[in-house]
């Protein structure tokens, strides 16, 4: 049986997205990415820290560990 996705495993994706998204160019900074996603500045700040977790932390999150 599969379960859902926490918040925090969604916050992870959308960090991990929003990342790849800045440093391919698609956004050429969190002002762009906020503008193109119709959110604010500050939660994508916020949720981009997250990228910066150490590897073992997010295998667990993901995890659900």
């Amino acid at each position: 049986m599969r379960r859902q996705p926490t918040a925090l495993q969604r916050a992870l994706g959308r960090a991990e997205r929003w990342r790849r998204m800045l440093e391919s160019g698609a956004a050429t900074s969190i002002n762009d990415l906020a503008a193109k996603e119709g959110t604010d500045f500050s939660y994508i700040a916020r949720l981009l820290n997250l990228t910066t977790l150490a590897p073992p932390l997010i295998t667990s999150i993901l995890d659900s560990r």
